[in-house]
């Protein structure tokens, strides 16, 4: 073929071509065609006479380089996909075929470079990786959904179940026999009937609680709230479920504040109730609970604390997590559900929860809450 035909071709092939000595140090290039003009933006006298890592920027450890760097010293040929730049310093991704040339004798004098740029089937790959991963990811929160679904409706179902059967109980014992039971019998069988009662409007009240939570459905309503006055109706609430238990309450709050606070009650209710209500649920009748309420400088701080039967170490990492329930709980009633809705509404009010605890000894949970919008009397 003729030479001067051959020179045209290579000059005009729209990849890039290129030339490096490899007879002189750093194997500079000799030769470059316009196909590499246009893919870098670099002009010929801007790239002769240097070597091709001028391209690569700051990224010298990619691991393209690493099989490029072998394959140059036992004068081998490669094709490697390299991060380059541009002149304009856009960065785009390079094919590069990389071929030796021998002379007469079969020594290398020179290497030949052709560059694609592949910067768009790069992208074309990773844009079909992204949604590959989406998809499932989206068929993993599925999963989880159903799992989530699946323990829901197994969890009311059983839950449920229980007070019913106390409610029908008391309720067919008194229809027969009500008429003949001494007062201290009915008596009871009334306060199971109510027990049952509240204790099925708190798990209804929790359900909701969840389903919107989990929906993203969720507000914070704020009003004043003194907390004395709430924890005198908190402690009615408690005994109406926890008869003849001792709740002691610990007030340390600013005289100036009246103890009244820009509070949501109803996320303040699905805190309290399910800490108190699990460290009354998991220490024996004969051990009090101590419920610590301080207004500090960096916020109000709720502290429970009991000396039941603690929760073991390998369970607390998934303490909060919804229907998780420790290992020793035993024949305990719950759903697994409170922890992670008290956690859910100290978060809502820009608050959290942490908690200390150890099998055996008891646990201690604290709730910290900001005290913004504190009104005064």
């Amino acid at each position: 073929m003729d030479p001067f035909l051959l020179n045209e071709i290579i000059s005009n092939v729209t990849s890039g071509v290129t030339v490096a000595d490899a007879t002189k140090p750093d194997m500079p290039l000799i030769f470059i065609n316009k196909g590499f003009e246009i893919v870098t933006g670099y002009r010929r006298e801007e790239a002769l006479g240097k070597n091709c890592r001028f391209l690569q920027g700051d990224l010298h450890d990619q691991p393209g380089l690493t099989v490029l760097r072998k394959a140059l010293a036992k004068k081998e040929a490669c094709v490697v996909r390299l991060k380059n730049f541009k002149k304009n310093g856009t960065l785009f991704h390079n094919e590069l075929h990389i071929s030796p040339v021998h002379d007469a004798t079969g020594a290398v004098t020179h290497f030949v470079g052709i560059q694609h740029d592949v910067s768009e089937q790069v992208r074309t790959r990773e844009a079909l990786e992204e949604s590959q991963m989406l998809l499932k990811q989206s068929l993993h929160k599925e999963k989880e959904l159903n799992e989530i679904k699946s323990a829901f409706i197994s969890m009311i179902s059983h839950e449920f179940r229980t007070p019913m059967t106390g409610i029908k109980t008391s309720s067919a014992l008194l229809r027969r026999y009500g008429h003949i039971f001494e007062e201290e019998k009915l008596q009871r069988h009334y306060n199971n009937i109510e027990t049952s009662l509240t204790r099925m409007n708190r798990l209804v009240d929790d359900v909701l609680f969840f389903s919107r939570a989990e929906a993203g459905k969720l507000k914070i309503h704020r009003k004043p709230v003194n907390l004395k006055t709430y924890f005198e109706s908190l402690q009615e609430r408690m005994d109406q479920e926890f008869r003849h238990r001792t709740i002691n309450y610990h007030y340390n709050l600013l005289p100036e504040s009246d103890s009244t606070y820009m509070l949501d009650e109803h996320l303040l209710d699905h805190i309290l109730q399910n800490l108190i209500g699990n460290a009354l649920k998991y220490s024996t009748e004969t051990m009090p609970v101590d419920v610590f309420v301080d207004d500090q400088s960096t916020g109000l701080k709720f502290t429970v604390k009991d000396r039941g039967i603690g929760i073991p170490m390998d369970d607390q990492e998934q303490l909060f997590e919804p229907f998780h329930r420790a290992r020793n709980v035993e024949a305990r009633k719950g759903t697994g559900l409170g922890l992670n809705i008290a956690k859910r509404a100290a978060g809502l009010m820009d608050g959290g929860i942490t908690f200390m605890s150890a099998e055996s000894v008891g646990s201690t949970f604290v709730v910290n809450l900001p005290k913004s919008g504190t009104t005064q009397s």
